[in-house]
């Protein structure tokens, strides 16, 4: 698959139980990992296209996830190298500030 690119092989998402949850929320972070890979994926792909960045409500637009998961993911995107905070704001949906990412290559 085309999102699935040998740079997030090694990336582990924040899919993470902590240690005092019950089974169940360990059993949801396995099952997660490899969607959240393929987030960051997609996440990368849509950065690129963009030459001004985009907030989490700006990307979710463009992507089949919502805002919710878009801003989940963007972390991970900072730390496997595909997204950077600009370090300005634009306003999101609601009218507050929302950080502006782009691609490292911008």
């Amino acid at each position: 698959m085309a999102d699935q690119l040998p740079l997030f092989d090694d990336l582990d998402p924040h899919t993470h139980a902590r240690a005092t949850d019950p089974e169940t929320s360990h059993a949801a972070a396995r099952s997660i990992a490899s969607t959240a890979k393929h987030h960051v994926a997609q996440i990368a792909r849509v950065l690129r296209t963009l030459p001004d960045g985009g907030t989490k409500d700006e990307l979710a637009a463009r992507l089949p996830f919502g805002e919710h998961e878009v801003g989940r993911r963007l972390p991970d995107c900072e730390k496997a190298g595909v997204a950077r905070r600009r370090g300005d704001t634009r306003p999101g949906c609601s009218g507050r500030a929302c950080e502006v990412w782009e691609a490292p290559d911008a």
